[in-house]
């Protein structure tokens, strides 16, 4: 559109024309450009708006926690005397089947009856280390595939008196490693230091 000359009666329309027409374009641009944080205002606006949703968050979580522990106390309450009865018949068909084989040794293991089966099975069995000192010195010597050895690397980073490490160069936003060094210069194998990328926190209050 051709601006029309100034003393033309239809420039003051074209101007004022003109102004909208820049501020739409001006909204416009504003619309397709993604939201950001320009200023501390919008920061701590921003933070207010974490700290309110945190709160509801909080507020939420209690009252279901409320209602787990209520539905929970329900439930033990609720399956209390069932759970009661199930001791106690489970107990008499027990003592029942135990008087069975007593007069028939050959009982078969699963005892059928119409309404279900009173059973006999072998317990599992398990080993226990009853001197873990006294299995271990005998495993030494008698038979190493019962023992298990599990590197504990972590505590090379509580021995600093043995153990050194210089934090490397670089950009701290992504990972890096260094050797682990004994004070006697020599480089420990196998291992590294691991230096995590720097992390980033909100807080709100």
């Amino acid at each position: 559109m051709t601006a029309p000359h100034p003393d033309d009666p239809l420039y003051d329309d074209w101007e004022i024309q003109k102004e909208l027409d820049d501020l739409a374009a001006a909204e416009r641009l504003d619309d397709e450009r993604p939201w950001q944080i320009n200023d501390d205002a919008g920061a701590n606006w921003a933070l207010r708006k974490i700290a309110k949703a945190e709160a509801e968050i909080a507020r939420i979580n209690l009252i279901a926690q409320a209602e787990l522990d209520r539905i929970q106390q329900w439930r033990a309450d609720a399956t209390k005397a069932p759970s009661d009865d199930v001791s106690f018949f489970r107990g008499h068909l027990i003592d029942y089947r135990r008087r069975l084989e007593e007069n028939d040794p050959s009982l078969p293991k699963t005892y059928r009856l119409p309404a279900g089966d009173i059973t006999r099975r072998r317990g599992p069995t398990r080993v226990e280390v009853a001197d873990e000192k006294a299995f271990v010195a005998w495993a030494v010597q008698n038979d190493p595939s019962l023992l298990s050895l599990k590197p504990l690397v972590s505590r090379l980073k509580d021995q600093k008196d043995r153990y050194l490490s210089g934090v490397p160069d670089g950009d701290e936003s992504v990972e890096r490693a260094v050797n682990v060094v004994a004070r006697t210069g020599e480089i420990v194998p196998g291992v590294r230091y691991v230096f995590e990328p720097e992390r980033y926190g909100v807080k709100a209050r």
